[in-house]
Order: structure tokens, then sequence, then C-alpha cells
């Protein structure tokens, strides 16, 4: 099969499935084009593809014009203002400093910058002219991306087919059974926290002590992972789930896993 619709997540999931299939030295080729390509630390793309880290901020937008150019169709910018793309890949390609971009579109951070740019959000007709005549000294300037020679002539990266393997199997196993444990234990002591013979004042004071804002996001994490398990009970439980999980990929960047944050 050739290169998969889906989110950047996925897209990346499935990238690195596929180039550890290839021998060794197709892999050395493609991590040499990777690293040079993101312009990081070849460590940093080894956690990535390991699960230990995921890319973000413009490692994340990097990768996504790198997944697109290799074939992906990436849900997230399938739909995204082309004046947007553009300035997405004049950024990542170094036409245009990332500085520049913040200062004359008057983004108030970069990360929101960084949020157009991975289409996690829209732009005002107002801001979309301002980016449009950022663009404009580099209309006719053409964006070179070379493929590994191996790969060179194929429109989509041609790699194995993946399926779910043991290690898929085994990390999720362990995952729910461990879940089911602290669960169990989780629910005990909060009953026993909630119950009316502790105190108002005590209960302020734990909250105080371990972290209520922690707490808070923590319960919001929570009801994203319920989103996900039922998702994962049925495959009609995962249709009628998918446009929330698809939602909160999108607005919150969850990338996570064994199979993919820098």
């Amino acid at each position: 099969m050739n290169a998969i619709n889906g989110t950047t997540q996925e897209c990346l999931r499935d990238f690195f499935a596929k180039v550890f299939k290839l021998p060794e030295n197709q892999q050395e080729k493609i991590a040499s084009h990777l690293v040079s390509f993101m312009g990081v630390n070849g460590n940093i793309i080894q956690r990535w593809a390991d699960g230990g880290s995921q890319p973000n901020g413009l490692s994340f937008i990097k990768v996504q014009c790198y997944l697109k150019n290799m074939g992906y169709d990436i849900t997230e910018i399938q739909n995204i203002d082309p004046i947007v793309s553009r300035l997405a890949e004049l950024i990542v390609f170094n036409k245009i400093e990332l500085s520049k971009a913040l200062e004359i579109s008057k983004f108030s951070s970069v990360s929101e910058l960084f949020r157009v740019l991975r289409g996690g959000r829209g732009i005002s007709p107002e801001r979309r002219e301002i980016m449009k005549e950022l663009c404009e000294p580099f209309k006719e300037v053409e964006l070179e991306f070379t493929k590994p020679d191996f790969l060179n002539g194929n429109k989509d990266i041609i790699l194995p087919d993946v399926s779910f393997d043991e290690k898929t199997e085994v990390i999720l196993s362990s995952l729910f059974k461990a879940l089911d444990s602290i669960e169990n234990i989780l629910v005990a002591e909060l009953r026993f926290v909630l119950e009316d013979p502790v105190n108002r004042e005590d209960r302020m004071e734990l909250r105080k002590r371990i972290g209520s804002d922690f707490v808070f996001s923590l319960s919001n994490k929570t009801y994203t992972l319920m989103t996900f398990l039922n998702a994962f009970c049925s495959e009609k439980a995962r249709e009628i789930n998918l446009p929330q999980i698809k939602s909160e990929i999108k607005n919150n960047s969850i990338i996570g896993g064994s199979h993919e944050k820098e």
C-alpha cells in the first residue's frame, strides 16, 4: 500500500513502522534524510520513532511538510487555506524567518501562529491578507524537496504494508491491566476523601498539596482517555466516537503512545 490518509500522528506512526521494515542501508538513508530536513539531532528522531517523545512547535509543522512531500495525505491540512499552507512551507524551507512571520502577521504568541500553520484553527480575512502579502515576494519561488535516491521517481513513499505487530498487542494489554489496577486503587482512595467523615478543610488542604490544577488537567485527560477506550470496544463504537477523537487530536495536538512528544 502507498502512503496513507490520516492525522499527522497516524501518518508519522505509519512512516516509521514502514521504514523499520526496510533493509538497514535504506533505513539509514531515510534517517539521514529526515535529520537533514528537520534540522534536529538524530537522537531526537530516534525518540520520535521509539515513542519516547513527540515533535511539537516548528518541528511538528516540519514533520507535516515532510510527510506531505513523501506522499502522505494529512487530515489536519487537507482543507487548510492555501495561503497558510504556503507560509508554512516558506518558513519550513527557510525562505521566511519565523520571527518575521510572527511580527508581521501580528499573532499574540508563536504558539498561536503554530496552531494556525498546522491546521488547528482558521484566520480572519484581514490576517489572511497580511499573510498573502508576506508570501507575495516568493510567489514564483519553487521549493525543492528531493527524496532519498532509492525513492526518487515515486510520487508516494512505497514501503511495505504494516499490520499490528506483537509489540502493539503486548503494550496495550499491559497498559489495560495496569489501568484496571490503578483505577481500583484510585477510586477507593477518592471515595475515602470525598465521604462526609473527612472534613472540608482537610480536603481543601489535600487539593492544595497535590495541586488542584494538576487534578483538573488529569480529569480532562481521563475524559479523553474514556473516549478512546469507548472507541476501542467495537467497530460500531469506533464509528460513533471517531469524530470526537479526530476533534481531540486536532484541537489538542494529541500524539501518543509507543508509536510516536519533542
